[in-house]
């Protein structure tokens, strides 16, 4: 069965120019070169897939060696925030130890200091004896000589351990400056410890995020490849099974929606006919391809907005018209139900609403023939009317 025949580029034509009120299309803009049976577009796929899922594979291993590395890393930072904060109490316990230490010598050291002003005015106080009076010998000489030297010596521990004291407040001092520095450097690594452990948990989740999506992907991808084996199963076992002359009143509703425009009904004026039917449905609302096939033009059609043309082989043919996004491009193989694109503005009805067509080399068909009608209601002419009074 081979898609995009000789005739395709005519039959398109065809097909845009009847529809399309507005605005021609070029034999230039629809010429394609010849297409590959559906054979080997499920062949060529399910090689692509294949290669595809094992990358992915391969890189879903890789980043979870990354997250295996990341969540050890993770708890390293943990345990080095949890000794670095044990460390603080005693560091707290330390600095309290050595201020209080200082304190002390601070008082010590202003007590000595008072001493030492009382002996040294009680000495600039006591009388100094003359030389006759000291040659005499008296006794209360004596004693006021051995109460000077007392004192003296008094002021000279007294400022001995004074010295020692500053020398020990000193030491204190070097002390307490090294636990604040200490502490700060704590402190400082605290801070670039948790600011290592946010990078490391945001690159976690970063990666988290990226097995979610690549899993979701392999998953996709894995469906699709056992749905393009089975394809190629089914065509080799029983090709006729595929042939879209065979799926008459079997093919899937491109969307969901209420039938507007019927096949065959006059246009504005009752100069033209409708080559096929316009679906009201909701604006951005999903519609899908209703058999396989592949795509041999996806752009705009003045008159007829985004279109998306698909072929299906042996002539046939579907055209999806005036749709807000398209997600498919030339050359791309679709399978019934995969998405094309979303419901746009219908051009000259103002309401949203897609276009879809059908054709048979250069027949057109009517798609209520063909299609299953499940769910595209045809009874709801109250709807109708509403949306054709806008």
């Amino acid at each position: 069965m081979k898609l995009f025949s000789k005739h395709l580029t005519a039959i398109i034509l065809t097909a845009v120019c009847s529809t399309a009120s507005l605005g021609q299309v070029t034999a230039q803009e629809l010429e394609s070169p010849e297409r590959h049976s559906l054979e080997q577009l499920y062949h060529e796929r399910i090689e692509y897939l294949n290669l595809e899922i094992l990358n992915e594979t391969r890189r879903r291993t890789t980043i979870l060696g990354q997250l295996d590395a990341t969540i050890n890393d993770i708890n390293q930072l943990e345990e080095q925030q949890t000794a670095t904060r044990d460390n603080t109490p005693a560091l707290s316990n330390n600095l309290q130890q050595i201020t209080e230490q200082a304190d002390f010598i601070e008082e010590k050291m202003e007590f000595n200091q008072r001493l030492l002003k009382e002996l040294q005015k009680s000495l600039a106080e006591q009388p100094r004896p003359s030389m006759w009076q000291a040659a005499l010998g008296k006794p209360d000489l004596q004693a006021l000589h051995k109460k000077n030297a007392t004192q003296r010596y008094l002021v000279h521990i007294t400022e001995k351990q004074q010295k020692k004291l500053r020398a020990q407040r000193l030491e204190l001092g070097t002390r307490q400056q090294s636990l604040v520095d200490y502490g700060h450097s704590i402190s400082d690594s605290i801070l670039e410890l948790k600011d290592q452990s946010d990078d490391l948990i945001e690159r976690r989740l970063n990666l988290e995020r990226q097995l979610t999506v690549l899993a979701s992907e392999i998953v996709q991808k894995q469906d699709r490849l056992s749905r393009l084996m089975q394809r190629s199963e089914q065509l080799r076992t029983n090709p006729a099974s595929l042939q879209f002359a065979k799926l008459q009143k079997v093919l899937p509703d491109p969307v969901q929606g209420t039938l507007f425009k019927r096949f065959a009904e006059p246009k504005a004026k009752g100069l033209l006919q409708w080559e096929g039917i316009l679906i009201a449905a909701p604006l951005g609302q999903s519609f899908t391809a209703v058999s396989d096939g592949q795509v041999v033009f996806a752009d705009k059609i003045q008159g007829l907005g985004n279109v998306a043309i698909v072929d299906h082989g042996d002539g046939y043919m579907s055209l999806y018209g005036m749709a807000e996004l398209l997600l498919v491009q030339t050359d791309q193989l679709l399978l019934a139900g995969d998405s094309i694109g979303t419901v746009g503005e219908s051009v000259g009805t103002g309401t949203s609403a897609l276009y879809f067509e059908l054709r048979h080399n250069a027949d057109t068909l009517n798609p209520t023939d063909w299609l299953q009608m499940k769910q595209i209601s045809q009874k709801n002419e109250l709807l109708r009317l509403l949306l054709e009074s806008k």
